[in-house]
């Protein structure tokens, strides 16, 4: 949710049992996620008040996001080369491709 801006900056998180009854997983489960994601600096727990998403989660995720894209263009880039096309027929098929899709 963080990730796809359903929860922005500042969001309070579902309780941890509200969620693992939501997903039909262990609380134990959500727990420990909650926990990877306090040290990962993407969330921080108020004593009485909740779990909240922080600020810098938007920065942290965007690199992640911009580090996997490119990451998939290099695989992608890659295998296209193995279909024996050049740059130029790659950067075409590219432009092609984005021209018609909807953004």
């Amino acid at each position: 949710m963080i990730a796809t801006g359903e929860l922005g900056v500042g969001s309070q998180m579902p309780p941890v049992r509200d969620l693992a009854s939501e997903l039909l997983i262990n609380p134990n489960t959500v727990a420990k996620a909650y926990h990877d994601l306090e040290r990962e600096g993407y969330i921080s727990t108020r004593r009485g008040m909740g779990t909240f998403v922080n600020e810098r989660e938007t920065r942290v995720v965007q690199d992640r996001e911009r580090a996997h894209a490119e990451e998939l263009t290099r695989e992608f880039v890659t295998r296209l080369h193995e279909l024996g096309l050049s740059a130029e027929e790659i950067r075409s098929t590219l432009e092609d491709v984005l021209a018609s899709s909807p953004e």
